[in-house]
């Protein structure tokens, strides 16, 4: 059994950017992210969906954030921004935390 964690994550971010490369928007969205950690993760060993995946599902569905396709582009840097995100109709509240940039 594979546990899934940081690495895991992380090479299916790497992914993402790898299939967005040399393309106008050269970032992966939520969507990517998701059909990344489903393809490498879940697909090819045969694996259930969990709460990462209804995290990523909730995060990519719920148009909170950015995606491929939006008519308004994505902020430059959020490092200089500070933002109200709401999540209160999400199902999977407690996999999800805050992010800070102070």
């Amino acid at each position: 059994m594979v546990k899934w964690g940081p690495p895991q994550l992380i090479e299916a971010i790497r992914a993402g950017y790898a299939q967005r490369a040399g393309t106008a928007t050269p970032y992966p969205d939520f969507h990517d992210i998701r059909a990344m950690v489903k393809a490498i993760m879940y697909e090819r060993q045969g694996r259930n969906d969990d709460s990462l995946i209804e995290i990523l599902r909730d995060l990519s569905e719920f148009n909170q954030f950015w995606k491929h396709g939006d008519t308004i582009a994505p902020l430059e840097r959020l490092t200089n921004r500070t933002l109200l995100i709401d999540v209160h109709a999400m199902p999977v509240l407690k996999g999800t935390g805050g992010i800070s940039g102070d």
